[in-house]
């Protein structure tokens, strides 16, 4: 209903757009898709008594678990820009955690990696790698593209989180 595809276009939490994408049948969900070809092509109208001229810039896309995720590190090491930087700047080590391989870095890359820390490809989103400094201690969580995610980053701090040794 017209309602519920325009809470749609505006709910702000990701949580609570996945959920309510999920909740859609399939025609609303055809008429998202319609409505975002229709944005991009710079096309105007309506969409459930609401303009598409008045939600410019508030482009939803559906939630999409795990975007940009990679299935190993072999496919990071593949990506051109920061994944083929950390390749060419990494050994890997003997040391699994969390299920994955952990990496020792051999020289600066970037703002937040220097020559010695060791970082690992999150075993459950496979979205991000965790960074952590020749003490063990967490230093940032990376998102692949070698942005810092800046959430993460915070959570993981707080908790104190540690490489094993």
């Amino acid at each position: 209903d017209a309602h519920r595809l325009s809470q749609f276009v505006t709910t702000e939490n990701q949580n609570d757009l996945g959920l309510l994408y999920n909740s859609l049948p399939a025609w609303e969900k055809g008429a998202l898709i319609a409505k975002e070809a229709v944005e991009s092509a710079g096309i105007g109208g309506a969409v459930g008594k609401v303009s598409v001229a008045s939600i410019v810039g508030k482009n939803k896309q559906p939630y999409q678990p795990n975007q940009g995720a990679v299935g190993n590190m072999g496919e990071f090491f593949r990506q051109s820009g920061f994944g083929s930087q950390m390749k060419n700047n990494a050994r890997k080590t003997n040391q699994i955690y969390d299920g994955q391989s952990v990496y020792q870095v051999k020289g600066d890359v970037g703002e937040y990696i220097s020559k010695g820390d060791k970082y690992y490809l999150d075993g459950m989103h496979k979205n991000h790698i965790e960074v952590f400094d020749s003490k063990h201690k967490i230093k940032a969580v990376l998102n692949l593209d070698g942005s810092l995610n800046r959430s993460k980053t915070d959570k993981a701090i707080e908790e104190g989180r540690r490489l094993p040794k």
